[in-house]
């Protein structure tokens, strides 16, 4: 099985992606195909110094390359794997509908925070803080005595992986696939 784990980084006020990261993985072989990682910000700032506000008149031809690629992946994979599913299809179909690009999603979803307060019955109230939620998980999953404290999506990406293992397998990702753990190591 061919799972795409996603996490983006948005800005607040335009809903622009900052940066995106995804990483492709085959749980048949326990092998990453791929992992991605860009930085979109750097535009975002340029255009803003340039044009002075948030209404850009150039397209982002790097983002339409990244998104392009991405849907591509989209329809590969099994499974997509966010923290946020809804927010994930949310911000892919406004930078969809920005940069013209058709976004066409049939692939089956698995969002980590629901499936997170199923399980662990939690009000809504206590995870709305959106950007520790996932340590919040991954700490409680792996009985971890510190705490990430980076927003980087790849790293997300990773732990992502090895807490949609642990939901769906039981087990820990890491003694399997030795790569993942480098990964995170290599990324925190």
């Amino acid at each position: 099985m061919k799972v795409l784990f996603v996490d983006v980084i948005v800005d607040e006020e335009t809903n622009h992606i900052l940066h995106i990261s995804y990483i492709f993985y085959n749980f048949g072989q326990y092998k990453t195909l791929l992992t991605q990682s860009f930085d979109i910000n750097l535009y975002h700032r340029a255009h803003e110094i340039f044009n002075g506000n948030h209404n850009y008149v150039v397209q982002n031809n790097q983002l339409n390359r990244i998104l392009a690629i991405l849907f591509y992946y989209i329809r590969l994979a099994d499974v997509i794997v966010a923290l946020n599913y809804e927010f994930l299809l949310k911000v892919l179909q406004e930078e969809a509908i920005r940069t013209n690009i058709s976004m066409d999603i049939n692939t089956s979803s698995y969002c980590i925070s629901s499936v997170y307060k199923k399980i662990f019955r939690m009000p809504d109230d206590r995870l709305d803080n959106t950007d520790q939620l996932l340590y919040i998980i991954y700490q409680e999953l792996f009985a971890i005595s510190y705490m990430y404290c980076s927003q980087c999506t790849l790293l997300n990406c990773i732990l992502m992986l090895r807490i949609y293992y642990k939901f769906t397998d039981g087990n820990d990702i890491e003694k399997i696939d030795l790569n993942v753990k480098h990964m995170r190591i290599h990324n925190s």
